[in-house]
């Protein structure tokens, strides 16, 4: 929230445990005005606490729930692959154009 950060990068491993499944990279500048700026307002951002198995939580956040005035998603990966989902809620899939790999 105090602005140290730029990006941030959100992916779920795939299942060979090499590499990513699916990941998106957000604009940590559209998430905090939306945080800052909208929620308090009563704009609906959707979010909320989970629990870990070991006992930790985190916050959640629904990216599809976030003004669209300044674009959360910078980039990601496209839809996910076909099989089962670990991890459902945590950061639901948003449609915007995938990026081209760079070497």
């Amino acid at each position: 929230m105090n602005g140290e950060g730029d990006w941030l990068f959100y992916g779920h491993a795939n299942t060979a445990g090499t590499g990513f499944d699916l990941w998106w990279l957000l604009d940590l500048r559209a998430f905090r005005a939306g945080l800052i700026r909208h929620a308090p307002n009563g704009y609906p951002i959707s979010s909320g606490d989970r629990m870990n198995m070991d006992g930790t939580c985190f916050k959640r956040f629904d990216i599809r729930s976030f003004p669209k005035e300044l674009p959360l998603v910078l980039a990601t990966s496209g839809p996910r692959s076909a099989g089962p989902s670990h991890h459902a809620g945590a950061l639901p899939f948003q449609e915007p154009s995938p990026v081209p790999a760079t070497e």
